[in-house]
C-alpha cells in the first residue's frame, strides 16, 4: 500500500466533521518529516486537493514519476493524488477505475482513459495492471495533450495560484 504523501485523510476527516469556516484556517497535516499547513478554508470539496509537497520518502510511484516526468513530477504527483489518491489498486487488488459520463473508463494511478487503449497497445503496455506502464502512458498522453488531459490539473492550478 502506498503511503499518502500528503496525508489527506486527517484533512478530509476534519472537513467532514467540521463545517468550513468563513475565514481561512490553518490545519496541520502531519507528514513523515514536516508538518504542512493548509492556509485556505478547508471544505469537503477541496480537502483532497491540499497544496503541499510530497515527502522526501522515495516510493515506486515517485521514482517512476521522476523517471517519466523529470521536470514536472511534483505536478504529476498532485494530479495522481487528486485522480487516484496515489493508488494503482484498491485494497482487494482490483485496479482503481472510474466510469465517465461519456462511457469511457479511467484506470490506475494516473487514471489513464480507455480512449487511449490503442495507443497503449501500440507500445505493448498494460496500463490497467502495471504501475510503470500506467505512468509511462501518462507521459505519452502528456506529450500529446499537456496537463489538460487530466481534469484534476485545473483544480490543482486554481488552488496553487
Amino acid at each position: 500500500m502506498h503511503i499518502l504523501q500528503w496525508l489527506l485523510i486527517p484533512v478530509t476527516a476534519h472537513a467532514i466533521l467540521n463545517p468550513a469556516p468563513q475565514q481561512p484556517q490553518k490545519v496541520p497535516l502531519l507528514g513523515e518529516n514536516t508538518p504542512y499547513v493548509v492556509d485556505f478554508p478547508v471544505t469537503q470539496e477541496n480537502a483532497l486537493y491540499v497544496n503541499s509537497e510530497p515527502s522526501t520518502t522515495i516510493t515506486d510511484d515517485i521514482y517512476l514519476l521522476k523517471k517519466y516526468f523529470p521536470d514536472n513530477w511534483q505536478i504529476m504527483y498532485k494530479i495522481a493524488t487528486c485522480e487516484s489518491t496515489n493508488r494503482m489498486f484498491d485494497g482487494s487488488g482490483k485496479v482503481i477505475s472510474h466510469i465517465n459520463t461519456n462511457g469511457s473508463t479511467d484506470y490506475g494511478y494516473m487514471q489513464d482513459n480507455s480512449s487511449h487503449e490503442q495507443l497503449a497497445q501500440s507500445y505493448n503496455m498494460d496500463y490497467k495492471g502495471n504501475l510503470e506502464d500506467n505512468i509511462h502512458l501518462a507521459r505519452i498522453i502528456y506529450d500529446q495533450q499537456g496537463f489538460t488531459a487530466w481534469s484534476c490539473y485545473n483544480i490543482i492550478k486554481s488552488i496553487t495560484n
